[in-house]
C-alpha cells in the first residue's frame, strides 16, 4: 500500500480523536527567495485558510504535538480526478442537454452550463471528501518543539 504522508500539528483533542492542521512545507519556509517567489507567495496565501482534519488516535496526544498523517495514494488520485473531471463532465452534459431540449440562446446555454458546473462541484466535494487521513505516528511531543514551529 503506497501512502502519501504529511506532517501536521495537533490543534484539539477529544476522546480518541484529534483535529490537526497541516504544517507548512519546509522548503518554502527555509528558502531565501520565499519573499519574491510565486510559489512562496501562493503557499503563504493558501496556508492562511488551511482546514482542520479529524483523525482517530489510539495513542494519547496533546495540543501542539506533531504527527505524521497518511492517505492512500490511489484514494488521493481518485479524489483529484473526481474534483477535476466531474465538474467538467457535468458542465458539458448540461450544455448538451440544453441544446437537445432546444435552448439555443447563449443565455440559456450559459445558465445550463453554470448549473451543470455547480452540480459537478457539489458532487465532487461529496464523493472526493469521503477519505480521511490516518495517523501513522507521533513525530514530536509538545515539549520537544521548542525550536521548530508549524
Amino acid at each position: 500500500m503506497n501512502q502519501v504522508t504529511q506532517e501536521a500539528e495537533v490543534i484539539a483533542v477529544d476522546q480518541g480523536r484529534a483535529w490537526v492542521k497541516a504544517c507548512d512545507s519546509q522548503g518554502c519556509a527555509s528558502c531565501g527567495l520565499a519573499g519574491g517567489c510565486g510559489q512562496g507567495l501562493l503557499s503563504r496565501w493558501l496556508s492562511a485558510s488551511q482546514p482542520l482534519l479529524e483523525v482517530e488516535s489510539q495513542e494519547p496526544l496533546q495540543i501542539g504535538d506533531r504527527v505524521e498523517l497518511g492517505v492512500d495514494a490511489s484514494t488521493l488520485n481518485r479524489a483529484a480526478w473526481l474534483q477535476f473531471a466531474l465538474p467538467l463532465v457535468t458542465l458539458l452534459l448540461a450544455s448538451l442537454a440544453a441544446e437537445f431540449l432546444g435552448f439555443s440562446a447563449v443565455l440559456h446555454q450559459l445558465l445550463f452550463a453554470s448549473l451543470g458546473l455547480t452540480a459537478g462541484l457539489l458532487l465532487a466535494r461529496r464523493y472526493a471528501g469521503q477519505s480521511k487521513p490516518v495517523l501513522i505516528q507521533k513525530i514530536l511531543s509538545k515539549c520537544e518543539l521548542e525550536s521548530s514551529q508549524c
